[in-house]
């Protein structure tokens, strides 16, 4: 991820492109169009400024669901903390349900073969 920091008042903003992961729970349409995505890791929302880059209709679908926006990512230098998102697309994630429990991933991994399994 290359980034490149832009001066300001607070300390220093980097910009760069990538993802994150969260819950789309607020959106509007009034002048700029714009969602806000809720990071469960970071326990807090970043606006995300979604434009004509993303059809409506695909915004309204997703709302209140886990999605994944991709796009030009500011974020505090000091503290890596994102502060806003120029989103280019959005992609729904599957939802809490949908995703395998802790132990259902460690037993997937115990039952794995071992190098030894393989090479036999």
């Amino acid at each position: 991820m290359n980034a490149k920091p832009l001066p300001t008042l607070g300390g220093k903003i980097l910009e760069s492109y990538g993802s994150i992961e969260g819950r789309l729970e607020a959106r509007s349409v009034h002048g700029v169009r714009r969602i806000y995505v809720y990071d469960s890791l970071m326990n807090r929302e970043v606006r995300c400024d979604f434009g004509d880059r993303v059809p409506l209709d695909e915004v309204l679908r997703a709302f209140d669901r886990r999605v994944s926006v991709t796009g030009t990512i500011k974020s505090r230098a000091k503290t890596g903390t994102w502060l806003s998102v120029q989103v280019s697309t959005l992609r729904l994630s599957r939802s809490d349900d949908e995703l395998p429990k802790t132990g259902e991933i460690l037993n997937a991994w115990r039952q794995r073969p071992t190098s030894r399994e393989i090479i036999l």
